[in-house]
């Protein structure tokens, strides 16, 4: 049975999977960029939720080291801490 019926780029024609054939193989590059992807939209949005124009320049990648978007887009603790600060921001 298949859960849906989308072809997985990590399927070849005949559902073998790619690469080496094991599940991490086949799948862990794919979570890593969904992932990167989830975390990217969430600050993005939390950002403009709570600072509205100021959220582009208070998210510039390299805007110095350890930047709210270096941080929140290295792990999912970093964008945790990253969402408190802007917590922070929106009660003051």
């Amino acid at each position: 049975m298949e859960l849906h019926d989308a072809k997985m780029a990590t399927c070849g024609p005949n559902g073998d999977l790619k690469g080496s054939g094991t599940v991490l193989e086949a799948y862990g590059r794919r979570l890593e960029t969904l992932q990167h992807q989830a975390r990217y939209e969430v600050l993005r949005d939390a950002a403009d939720a709570v600072l509205g124009r100021r959220a582009r320049a208070w998210l510039s990648p390299g805007y110095y080291e350890g930047s709210p978007y270096q941080r929140g887009m290295a792990s999912d603790a970093g964008l945790l801490e990253v969402l408190a600060e802007l917590e922070l921001l929106r009660k003051h």
